[in-house]
């Protein structure tokens, strides 16, 4: 079946599936628990005592999530996560008062240690959030680099969303390496959006806005 695979899709295209079964093979690396609080919406307006609760429940939300091998949502959702933040109950009677939290012994506990342990937390050991970045002032450069992404996509017979997510385009348009400065996707996208960011192709529609002819490609 693989021989007859490769026969159909051709020797370029059988090294660009065989790099995404590496890919899908190869156990993505864990990132920091003490970075979960991050993702949380509010974050960065987080100080003191309720950052360091932040931290510890988010971890703990995290490693329980890993060990069950469930999302983290299913663990405290984030309307739990904030009411929690928010009023940092010290007691079960206080918990019961927080929106969408679990009630099982079990996750009860968990999450009054968890504030205890952010309130006994050295402040050195908090991991703060880094400044957000100025990728909103390239919102443009997002869009363009996406619609090539698109384009040629479809013209290989692909899936835009197989080729690049928002996010690996805005981290190769804000000078960031990421999956378009890899493999083959490198070679069918991210070398032609670094020659449109250097200004060496420009881009026009054609038939009537239904197509975008990539100019100097």
């Amino acid at each position: 079946m693989a021989d007859e695979l490769r026969t159909e899709i051709g020797e370029e295209r059988w090294g660009w599936a065989l790099d995404e079964c590496e890919a899908s093979r190869t156990p993505p690396e864990q990132a920091d628990v003490t970075k979960a609080w991050w993702r949380v919406r509010g974050s960065r307006a987080l100080r003191g005592d309720r950052a360091r609760v932040a931290q510890t429940l988010c971890a703990w939300r995290e490693e329980t999530a890993r060990s069950r091998n469930v999302p983290p949502r299913t663990i405290i959702g984030d309307l739990g996560l904030d009411s929690v933040i928010s009023r940092m109950p010290r007691s079960k009677a206080d918990l019961d008062g927080c929106r969408g939290v679990p009630n099982d012994p079990r996750s009860v506990q968990a999450i009054l240690d968890s504030i205890a342990g952010g309130l006994a937390m050295d402040p050195k050991e908090l991991s703060t959030p880094p400044e957000e970045s100025d990728d909103r002032g390239l919102a443009s450069a997002v869009i363009l680099a996406g619609a090539i992404v698109s384009q040629r996509a479809r013209n290989l017979g692909l899936d835009p969303s197989m080729v690049a997510a928002r996010a690996d385009i805005t981290a190769i348009v804000s000078g960031r390496k990421g999956r378009l400065d890899e493999g083959w996707r490198e070679q069918v996208v991210g070398d032609l959006v670094h020659r449109l960011l250097a200004g060496e192709i420009t881009l026009r529609l054609a038939d009537s806005g239904r197509t975008l002819v990539i100019e100097g490609d």
